[in-house]
């Protein structure tokens, strides 16, 4: 007989191109709002398209300068995410039992390689 586990979502936490908080991306769904813009990360302008859903906003505020030096921006999204999720926990690490504590990360990312072709 297999025994039936249970989970228990506590918090969720969000870093999109139309909100950088879950309440922030909820709102500006139901809205409609479109999280397509002109690339601001690099110049785009040798690549056909030049447009794309660019997180602009990172809630990295907690995060010294050196840490940010350190860590990808993908790296930095996913702290905020953790942090908001685990902000809306309400979880005391110092009471609860670690080993029954998990993270589900979802994350996106895409790279032109140096010899990726240009403008076809």
């Amino acid at each position: 007989m297999s025994s039936r586990r249970r989970v228990v979502v506590t918090g969720l936490g969000a870093v999109t191109s139309i909100g950088s908080t879950v309440s922030e991306f909820w709102k500006n769904l139901l809205a409609g709002v479109c999280g397509i813009r002109p690339l601001s990360l690099f110049d785009a302008s040798a690549y056909r398209t030049q447009t794309a859903a660019e997180a602009s906003e990172i809630p990295d505020g907690f995060l010294t300068p050196a840490e940010k030096r350190r860590m990808s921006r993908a790296d930095r999204m996913g702290l905020a995410a953790a942090g908001e999720a685990l902000s809306q926990s309400g979880l005391d690490s110092a009471r609860g039992d670690p080993t029954r504590i998990g993270v589900i990360l979802g994350g996106g990312t895409s790279r032109v390689a140096g010899g990726a072709r240009r403008g076809s």
